[in-house]
């Protein structure tokens, strides 16, 4: 759903920005007058995109200089849209403000990152990175970081907005985590632990130091050479078909829609199913664990936490008209995405070649 904002009536079509086209401009890759291009569209960014910016930061990168893209390009600001319990809507909020500002109040919520990055400690694994690392010392490693993060929902929320008045719509991220952590006790979460290991091992075989990414392609018969000669329309559907002919895969009954996570109910919101960006989310990881244009390097922290990137802002992009990437394996997987969900996002790839 293309989300309103203070322009509503603007034709001017919501362009979503990766990450690698602001830092070609950063570098002046792309030579084009900004404020015609502001004046033909709307830019986009999101808190993911912050989230990077802070990273190169981490690594040595001046943020004021990403952060003078964004603002030369009169670039709104994406956030997700949660309703007075705290839960995604579905929707998205964009608003026009500095990317400066946004910037600054993002860094008031990293506290909360050490959290998100223990919860993707499985991916990583499964992707193929963490050999040192047991299921059960990745299960740890998360019930730590809940443990040290945890606290009465009711008084964050009032101590977070005593502060912040206009916490709900600013830091809007914060606000999805303490609701999703919301009536889940520390022995709730243990349990809910136990069955993610217990599943980790028995559906993906991982032992104590193994990972399943190449196991998982070996026993579908997955070749990412293979894959990358599907040509689209109906890509996932195709890619369906060859994952389907596993014997385990047919004697499950399960449907491409479930097996892509379409058709599932959210797995903390089990009331709802999955909304379209979340959707989007899943199947493009199971494209990129399948092998279809799979995002290589995985193992080494930095490359799988740009992975991730790319996969978020994929999903926020179906808020958006346009996704626009530089990058050819992320757009392809988009694209396939977005035609499956029937998003009303269009995937561009923009070349840097002169």
């Amino acid at each position: 759903m293309i989300p309103s904002y203070s322009d509503s009536e603007d034709p001017r079509p919501l362009i979503y920005i990766d990450q690698n086209i602001i830092d070609a401009l950063r570098k002046g890759a792309y030579v084009f007058e900004k404020s015609l291009f502001s004046e033909r569209a709307r830019a986009v960014y999101s808190d993911e995109t912050l989230r990077e910016i802070s990273r190169a930061e981490e690594g040595g990168g001046d943020a004021a200089e990403f952060l003078s893209v964004l603002k030369d390009l009169d670039a709104y600001h994406l956030q997700v849209q949660l309703d007075e319990q705290f839960a995604p809507t579905g929707n998205a909020i964009i608003q026009s403000h500095s990317p400066y500002e946004a910037y600054q109040n993002f860094a008031l919520q990293r506290d909360l990152d050490y959290l998100i990055e223990a919860n993707l400690l499985v991916s990583r694994k499964i992707m193929g990175g963490l050999p040192e690392l047991s299921i059960d010392d990745i299960g740890e490693k998360m019930l730590e970081a809940f443990e040290r993060n945890f606290r009465p929902l009711d008084e964050a929320v009032k101590n977070f907005e005593l502060f912040f008045p206009n916490a709900r719509e600013e830091h809007p991220l914060i606000f999805e985590s303490l609701g999703k952590m919301k009536g889940i006790s520390v022995d709730e979460y243990k349990e809910i632990l136990k069955q993610l290991v217990d599943s980790l091992k028995n559906n993906l075989k991982l032992d104590e130091s193994d990972s399943g990414v190449s196991r998982y392609r070996d026993e579908l018969k997955l070749s990412p050479k293979n894959l990358n000669n599907i040509e689209p329309p109906q890509v996932v559907e195709q890619v369906w078909q060859i994952i389907s002919r596993d014997e385990s895969i047919k004697n499950s009954g399960i449907t491409i829609h479930q097996f892509f996570g379409v058709d599932i109910p959210n797995p903390i919101y089990t009331g709802r199913r999955n909304f379209v960006s979340e959707q989007v989310s899943s199947i493009y990881f199971h494209l990129n664990l399948a092998g279809y244009y799979p995002d290589k390097g995985l193992k080494k922290r930095r490359r799988f936490a740009s992975s991730f990137s790319d996969m978020q802002h994929v999903s926020l992009a179906t808020h958006c008209n346009i996704l626009l990437s530089s990058d050819k394996d992320l757009i392809k997987k988009a694209a396939a995405a977005y035609e499956f969900t029937e998003a009303n996002t269009e995937a561009l790839l923009l070349s840097t070649s002169h």
